[in-house]
């Protein structure tokens, strides 16, 4: 493997020698890594991480209830939903 800094240099000169500038610079990069075979890794691309239903849960029952412990029983993951919260006045 070449070092990165010769590589650089190298591709420099022949951008200033060819009069490339930088919006030519994007489609020459693009042509060449398709000439050589190039091709990005799948875990490089951008993707977002999710959260596990269970995560999400633990996640909005301590941002709703600080204090309160979370609720991981089965119930209520193997329904994969939050228990309802009462509100108002009436509460028994």
């Amino acid at each position: 493997m070449t070092s990165i800094p010769r590589a650089a240099a190298a591709v420099a000169s022949v951008l200033v020698r060819e009069g490339v500038d930088y919006a030519q610079s994007k489609a020459v990069f693009k042509a060449a890594r398709a000439r050589a075979g190039l091709r990005a890794t799948p875990e490089r691309r951008h993707r977002v991480d999710r959260l596990t239903v269970e995560e999400e849960l633990r996640f909005l029952d301590h941002s709703v209830c600080p204090g309160r412990q979370d609720r991981t029983d089965a119930a209520n993951l193997a329904g994969n939903r939050r228990p309802r919260v009462r509100t108002g006045a009436a509460q028994s």
